[in-house]
């Protein structure tokens, strides 16, 4: 890990990522949307910049800004809606803890790159998609074809990957690419003791949960716990490639 503290954030970053935040996405327990926040912004900014580099300076997610307010959203075509699997729970987050993650996540994303395992990967990341995996997967298996081999595919899909995404893998991997001790400190406490809270028949249930799906940073944190599969030494002849979470 580096000892040195990355540079805080600009006045200029902050307005331009909550710019980039979608208005009309449902706002969490706080009802406050991207635009009533990028207005905020706007009239005092070095205010909250001041309030977000003090988060990084500290090394301190605000707990106000973990908790996750669980909506059901229900899944078209499905015969029977009294079943878990024909809900999909859709976790609102803060605007103001997306746009911390936003920020720390954009330094990360920096390091990730330069020191990752040369490998296809696919989903989260720019310039990729679902069609260049499956167009990656299907080439090595014609070449294979072709020159008379024989093909196993082995496919691995991890269940809630997101939710049940270990903690002390992703510090390792962040301490292996030499992310900076400010950086380090701040994920170590967005990490800890995040909430996800459920409305249902009156009754409001809360727990603790991993990474939280719809999370500004959480594709780029699972990617970099993903990464430490990829410098695994196979035998001659394998390929390895994976989209988000699904591993081929």
């Amino acid at each position: 890990m580096d000892t040195n503290d990355k540079p805080p954030f600009t006045s200029e970053e902050v307005p331009e990522h909550l710019s980039l935040m979608n208005p009309n996405k449902a706002p969490e327990l706080d009802n406050l949307t991207s635009d009533i926040c990028l207005q905020f912004a706007k009239n005092y900014p070095q205010l909250l910049t001041d309030i977000l580099n003090s988060c990084l300076a500290l090394q301190h997610f605000p707990d106000c800004w973990k908790v996750a307010y669980v909506k059901i959203i229900l899944k078209p075509s499905k015969s029977d809606y009294g079943e878990l699997n024909s809900c999909r729970p859709i976790g609102l987050l803060p605007v103001f803890g997306k746009l911390l993650e936003r920020l720390f996540i954009k330094r990360v994303t920096y390091w990730a790159a330069n020191n990752s395992h040369s490998c296809p990967r696919f989903g989260f990341r720019e310039q990729t998609n679902s069609t260049m995996a499956i167009d990656t997967a299907l080439d090595v298996i014609r070449w294979a074809k072709d020159n008379g081999e024989l093909v196993i595919a082995l496919s691995l899909d991890i269940q809630a990957a997101f939710d049940n995404a270990w903690w002390p893998a992703l510090f390792h991997r962040l301490r292996t690419i030499n992310c900076t001790r400010n950086i380090y400190g701040l994920i170590r406490s967005y990490a800890r003791n995040r909430m996800t809270t459920l409305d249902h028949v009156e009754v409001r249930v809360t727990k603790t949960k991993g990474c939280i799906q719809g999370s500004a940073c959480g594709p780029v944190l699972w990617n970099i716990i993903l990464d430490e599969l990829f410098g695994a030494e196979l035998p001659a002849g394998c390929h390895i490639q994976a989209y988000a979470d699904d591993v081929f």
